[in-house]
């Protein structure tokens, strides 16, 4: 059975989550989140401070905690679900669920592949570019709609940089400030972080993505 306390852990864990704005994340008992897409192309990582430990590790399914979480509340009216045993049955429904152990030891290795390899690109790799308040240069790329499909923008000196971007992403407000470090990759590509400052909610979002060179 929920109790309030494990409740509230519940509901501190499902705001983590969908803080990242990906599918797939990963949550730490040290307070960091991290999260990808389903092909673990791009990398979001949540950086603010943990007022409530989270007891293990999670790899979580962002679909399926919403829908757990709409479940659990629709006839409760504390908002806590006595059918479950938290945090061992729900990490055994919402890490396991429709995935076997050896899926869930896959997404857990390639989410950490990926976190580990932009880490290490961030202490190794020369910064090559800067710029505070980015999403004032090319405010268009913050705003796109889902009609807008993909569009491409250049910018920096000379217009060296190209960049896509769509609709999914950049999650932003007009009223938060987003800046932009870039760093070189390789003689093919380069990485870009965008740092989405989330001043009301008082944490940041960093946005890692990996573009092609001109």
């Amino acid at each position: 059975m929920i109790n309030q306390k494990d409740g509230e852990l519940l509901e501190h864990i499902f705001t983590m989550v969908k803080r990242v704005k990906k599918p797939i994340v990963k949550i730490f008992p040290d307070g960091r989140v991290i999260g990808t897409d389903e092909q673990f192309a791009s990398l979001n990582i949540v950086t603010s401070l943990c007022d409530i430990p989270v007891p293990c590790v999670f790899v979580i399914d962002t679909k399926e905690i919403s829908a757990f979480m709409r479940e659990i509340t629709k006839d409760d009216k504390k908002g806590y679900c006595p059918k479950f045993d938290f945090p061992y049955e729900f990490k055994n429904i919402y890490i396991n669920n429709k995935l076997s152990l050896e899926n869930h030891l896959e997404l857990n290795y390639r989410i950490d592949e990926l976190y580990n390899r932009v880490i290490s690109q961030e202490l190794t790799k020369p910064v090559i570019y800067m710029e505070e308040e980015f999403n004032k240069s090319i405010p268009e790329m913050f705003s796109l709609k889902v009609s807008d499909g993909a569009k491409m923008y250049s910018f920096g000196v000379d217009k060296k940089f190209l960049m896509s971007s769509f609709n999914a992403i950049h999650p932003s407000t007009k009223t938060e400030k987003v800046d932009l470090v870039i760093r070189d990759s390789d003689i093919y590509s380069y990485t870009a972080e965008f740092i989405i400052h989330k001043k009301k909610e008082n944490y940041d979002l960093h946005e890692i993505l990996r573009f092609r060179k001109l």
